[in-house]
């Protein structure tokens, strides 16, 4: 399909969430399909059920309210059975998703939390102090921190060839070098900044591999490939660009846009790249 026609136009909604006394800043669907939550500027969390016994629900109403946060939640990720919120707050929890309880609360960051990836027993985040952070989930613990970026970190991708192995508590002084050895060595977690720049981390040594430079503005989104091979960036200059991913060279420039491409998305099959703009 071609020209405008091609493109959905939905006016009417099929149901509303209503329970928020804030703005809701951010959504995410769990993997199984039958959580929807919420994060709002009211400084709460909402879960709200999608299916009942398979069949999709008529009439959303919120089945638990997770409170802990003390100011407006930025982002929202689940994995495993866990939910993971950043916030403005400056931490990220982890929270039961039976209960509603917080298991742990990540604290390092100095400023807003912008973004969290999840990746088997770790979790990952970027935020407006310009670091980003790898944690083990189970136990909060501090695994890497990475510094270089001069601005904001925006956006956040993993990719690994090997599985990381689940890790126990360890003392202060060797946990670092105790858990980065788990870690394969293709082991990379991706950042993108308002600083223009991509950077490729080592989650083994928590160093700055390579440094993709190209954009005029802010990074919004950045995604990989599912064979990890090419990096996907978007930004407020209006376009998306394509990188080899070990040698930072440009490969693509996915221009048309005529204002900031705020989000994008990779398909499974690495063929069709997807742009949204302001």
């Amino acid at each position: 399909m071609g020209g405008t026609s091609s493109i959905l136009k939905c006016t009417t909604p099929l149901q509303a969430c209503e329970g928020h006394t804030g703005g809701v800043n951010c959504l995410a669907v769990s993997t199984d399909g039958n959580l929807l939550a919420s994060g709002s500027d009211d400084c709460t969390i909402r879960l709200w059920k999608l299916t009942q016994g398979g069949q999709t629900t008529k009439g959303l109403q919120c089945d638990q309210i997770l409170a802990g946060h003390t100011n407006y939640v930025t982002v929202l990720v689940f994995h495993q059975c866990y939910l993971i919120s950043g916030s403005a707050d400056r931490t990220l929890k982890k929270w039961n998703l039976q209960s509603g309880q917080c298991y742990v609360t990540f604290k390092l960051h100095e400023d807003i939390v912008n973004t969290i990836t999840c990746a088997n027993n770790y979790v990952f985040s970027g935020s407006n102090d310009r670091t980003a952070t790898c944690w083990n989930l189970e136990t909060g613990d501090l695994v890497h921190q990475f510094t270089g970026h001069t601005h904001s970190v925006t956006a956040i991708a993993y990719f690994g060839t090997n599985k990381m192995d689940n890790c126990g508590s360890q003392d202060a002084d060797g946990a670092a070098n105790v858990l980065s050895s788990r870690f394969g060595p293709r082991e990379c977690v991706y950042t993108g900044s308002a600083d223009r720049t991509a950077k490729a981390w080592s989650v083994r040594s928590g160093k700055c591999t390579l440094t993709f430079k190209g954009h005029s503005g802010a990074l919004t989104q950045i995604k990989l490939d599912r064979d990890g091979k090419l990096l996907y960036t978007a930004s407020l200059d209006g376009t998306v660009r394509s990188w080899h991913t070990e040698t930072a060279k440009p490969q693509y420039v996915f221009e048309g846009h005529k204002s900031a491409v705020v989000t994008m998305d990779v398909s499974c099959v690495g063929v069709m790249v997807i742009f949204s703009c302001m």
